[in-house]
């Protein structure tokens, strides 16, 4: 308990401790100081919340599926919410509110499509939902570009929405929607959180769960509808951003971390920090900023490449 108190404590200090140096080394001018700081703190938060859902949901999908490669991009998912936020972008002139629900039903939609696609291929379960995931991914992003061409996006726009960014422009008379989206992330988690012990009797086999009183059908389409529901929310905001949900977790079981409880909060932590620090390095790197799915793409190759060579034997 006091190793994990600690642990806690160390994050933390270093997620504020990087926030600090990050201020440090901008240049503020006086008169525009204070709205500076009103959007990076946005940003801050933005930055954080998305860490600990992406990781999270990650953390959850592979309990889900008991596949160490999954998560919300490498399922569709991501894609599926990019296209039905520029697609109401195109066709409703960027209202918020709508841009969240069609994001919500293409990630919804791809999911489907994702989990039909593997039901009817005939190979392992681990190896047909990676395989249906990556196709499902290459049609949204394709379908996102041809969007972007014909409704003549910006291509730093597109490249950025691809890629991920937290440049998101926030608008005041937003507010209330940007906090009700953001309490509704925190009460899903909490259920979430809630449902851990379901999880862990889900993740060992599901006929002993049913045997314990879990309705693993019920439990797993509602569970995956709320984190369809959270990377909908995420994609709106900051566009497709891939992996981070992979590493996470597995750093932590290789840590030794096992109940889905503690997989589940030790994700919060750990995917903040890494965003947050894959956010710093893409501002300050180069003398622009590059796209932050693009650092965590090569910070995650040599991880992903010990997962399946320890999984995929």
């Amino acid at each position: 308990m006091k190793g994990k108190k600690l642990l806690i404590f160390l994050t933390i200090f270093f997620l504020l401790s990087f926030i600090y140096i990050d201020f440090k080394l901008s240049n503020f001018e006086k008169d525009v100081r204070n709205e500076i700081i009103k959007m990076r703190i946005f940003r801050y938060i933005l930055v954080i919340t998305s860490g600990m859902v992406l990781t999270s949901s990650g953390a959850v999908m592979q309990i889900l599926f008991k596949n160490p490669l999954l998560d919300s991009y490498v399922l569709g998912i991501s894609g599926g919410g990019l296209f039905g936020f520029i697609l109401s972008s195109v066709y409703f002139k960027g209202n918020l509110l709508i841009s969240i629900f069609f994001s919500f039903f293409f990630s919804l939609l791809s999911a489907l499509i994702s989990l039909s696609f593997s039901s009817n291929i005939k190979s392992d379960r681990k190896v047909s939902i990676l395989i249906s995931g990556l196709l499902v991914n290459i049609l949204f992003s394709s379908l996102v570009i041809i969007l972007s061409i014909f409704s003549k996006r910006d291509i730093t726009f597109l490249f950025y929405a691809l890629m991920g960014s937290f440049n998101h422009i926030f608008i005041s008379k937003n507010l209330f929607l940007y906090i009700s989206f953001f309490v509704t992330i925190i009460l899903t988690t909490v259920f979430i959180i809630f449902k851990s012990k379901e999880l862990d009797i889900m993740s060992i086999d599901e006929d002993i769960a049913s045997t314990s009183g879990v309705n693993v059908k019920k439990n797993f389409f509602f569970i995956l509808l709320i984190i369809i529901y959270q990377t909908s929310l995420i994609v709106s905001f900051v566009g497709m951003v891939g992996f981070v949900g992979i590493i996470i977790p597995n750093i932590l079981r290789m840590a030794g971390v096992v109940k889905s409880k503690d997989l589940i909060s030790g994700s919060f932590l750990g995917g903040a920090s890494l965003i947050l620090v894959a956010d710093f390095i893409s501002k300050y790197s180069f003398s622009f900023e590059i796209p932050i799915g693009v650092v965590l793409s090569l910070f995650s190759l040599p991880f992903i490449f010990w997962i399946v060579k320890n999984n995929f034997e």
